[in-house]
């Protein structure tokens, strides 16, 4: 037991550092909005790593789960920013392949979501 607490709390400790800078390991590249998002998911990839390390695999699936749910959002929100801007520059293909690939990203998200 106090063996396993002498590798447990130095990987939590490495985890929350991860979490709170998101850059050990990682090439980190700053959210479009600047709002954080991508620390968010570093964390939980991380997370999701040491609890199948540990020999816990579901409840690494349930984190990498929310890691992808949150990647999905964060997609949608790209889309139609880009959506957004291509109709404000009256770029009608680019409109167009922006409807396309929101039309895909609502049926992947319909299916995954079942």
């Amino acid at each position: 037991m106090v063996f396993l607490m002498t590798i447990f709390f130095p990987l939590w400790r490495i985890f929350t550092v991860i979490l709170i800078t998101g850059t050990e390991g990682f090439d980190f590249v700053p959210s479009v909005a600047g709002n954080g998002f991508g620390r968010y998911e570093i964390g939980l990839l991380c997370l999701g790593m040491m609890q199948f390390h540990f020999g816990h695999p579901k409840m690494a699936l349930e984190v990498l789960t929310e890691a992808v749910r949150v990647s999905q959002q964060q997609l949608f929100v790209l889309l139609r920013g880009s959506l957004k801007r291509t109709k404000s520059l009256k770029l009608k293909r680019l409109v167009a392949s922006n409807h396309l690939a929101m039309a895909k990203f609502d049926l992947t998200v319909m299916k995954f979501s079942t």
